[in-house]
């Protein structure tokens, strides 16, 4: 693999997918085309919900940003592009866990087939109690099994390296959930590791990141 010169996107089993050279942005539509995948789940439904992380795909950053004005590719655009999913971004900007089940209490997800939860960082950023972090999982985790207790849901923790005004966020709630994934006996992807992010290529991947002196 050391020869190949595009970055690794992600690895399914045993087959690796890499970013094509003629990547590029389409605003509002999948950036990349996987021939062969991209219809697989053409038409069916995924719910994403989440924070800003979520709620981010496929609109301009703010100016408040060091990328501001260009459109964020967010993980959904690229589940979107390589399994052909219709997209529906229920993520809410700020939420914690709290506001998260109020988004998912408020949502039908009787016609989805993919369901992705997404929290952490702002949990983290106002000391959410773990516990409480944990009961709001199991209650969007009861919630969306017994709308439509056929389709794939999946936890996804919060990322490695993103900054909050109390410091860099730590494994507390990623831990949090995959006990609760584990507990539920369905998907954890840990987003804290095994993804490529570090300190040393971070700012290649983060948009906010605070600007150190």
């Amino acid at each position: 693999l050391s020869d190949l010169s595009s970055p690794i996107l992600f690895k399914e089993k045993s087959q690796y997918f890499y970013k094509p050279d003629n990547f590029h942005v389409a605003y509002g539509k999948p950036v990349i085309n996987y021939p062969g995948f991209d219809s697989l789940f053409k038409g069916q439904k995924y719910y994403s919900f989440g924070d800003s992380i979520t709620s981010y795909d496929k609109t301009q950053y703010t100016e408040n940003t060091s990328v501001a004005g260009s459109m964020c590719q967010g993980y959904q655009h690229h589940v979107q592009a390589l399994l052909g999913f219709d997209s529906y971004n229920k993520g809410v900007s700020g939420a914690d866990s709290n506001g998260i089940l109020s988004k998912v209490l408020a949502t039908d997800v009787s016609d989805a087939r993919l369901v992705t939860i997404m929290t952490g960082v702002n949990d983290f950023g106002r000391s959410i109690p773990v516990a409480t972090f944990k009961d709001n999982l199991r209650q969007m985790i009861y919630k969306i099994q017994t709308d439509n207790p056929r389709c794939t849901l999946v936890l996804l923790s919060n990322t490695f390296g993103h900054f909050d005004t109390v410091g860099y966020i730590d494994r507390t709630y990623a831990d949090a959930m995959k006990e609760i994934a584990e507990e539920a006996q369905i998907p954890f992807i840990d987003n804290m590791q095994n993804n490529g992010f570090n300190m040393n290529n971070l700012s290649a991947f983060m948009a906010d990141l605070p600007v150190i002196a």
